[in-house]
C-alpha cells in the first residue's frame, strides 16, 4: 500500500510542475539565444526581441530555480562550521535561519507586489509585453521559496522527533 501511494506521488504531474516549468523556460531560453545567433551570425541580421525576451526569461528561471533548490534542500550551506556547534547552539541557529528566511522572503513577496502593480500600465520597449507579468515573478518565486521552507521546517523540526541533523536536510 505504501509503494503504490509512493509511486503516486511520483506519477503525479502536480508533483513536478515547478520542474516543468524551470525545463520549459530553459528551452525557450536556449531557442531563444540560438536563434539570435543564427540570426546575427549567418544571415547578418539582429533579432530585436531576442534580448529582450531572454533577459525576462533568465529572471523567471532564476526566481523559479531558487525556490526549486528550496524544494529538493540544494541550497548553500556553511555545515563545516555548524556541526561543530553543541546540538542546543544547532537547533536555535536552524530555528533562527528559518525564521530570517521567512522574513527575506515575505519582504520579497510584499515588495514584489508593489512592484509588480506600478508597472502594471507599463509595456517593455520591444516586444510590448506587460512589465507587470515581468516583475510578478518576484513574489512569485518568493511566495515558492518560503512555502518549501516552511515544509522544510516542519519536516526538520516538527516531524522529525529524534532530530539528529540538524540542518535544513530529511
Amino acid at each position: 500500500m505504501y509503494e503504490e501511494v509512493r509511486m503516486k506521488k511520483y506519477l503525479d504531474l502536480r508533483y513536478y510542475i515547478l520542474e516543468i516549468v524551470i525545463s520549459l523556460i530553459l528551452v525557450m531560453l536556449v531557442v531563444v539565444s540560438f536563434s539570435q545567433v543564427i540570426a546575427r551570425y549567418v544571415f547578418k541580421i539582429s533579432l530585436s526581441w531576442s534580448e529582450e525576451l531572454a533577459r525576462y526569461l533568465l529572471l523567471w528561471f532564476g526566481m523559479l530555480t531558487a525556490a526549486y533548490c528550496f524544494k529538493i534542500k540544494v541550497h548553500f550551506a556553511l555545515t563545516f562550521v555548524f556541526k561543530k556547534f553543541p546540538f542546543v547552539i544547532r537547533k536555535i541557529v536552524n530555528i533562527f535561519i528559518f525564521s530570517v528566511l521567512n522574513i527575506i522572503f515575505l519582504v520579497m513577496i510584499i515588495w514584489g507586489f508593489k512592484y509588480a502593480y506600478m508597472a502594471i500600465d507599463t509595456n517593455s520597449p520591444v516586444m510590448k509585453l506587460p512589465l507587470s507579468f515581468v516583475y510578478s515573478a518576484i513574489p512569485i518565486g518568493g511566495g515558492l521559496m518560503l512555502f518549501y521552507n516552511i515544509i522544510n521546517f516542519y519536516k526538520s523540526f516538527i516531524k522529525n522527533k529524534k532530530y539528529e541533523v540538524p540542518l535544513m536536510e530529511d
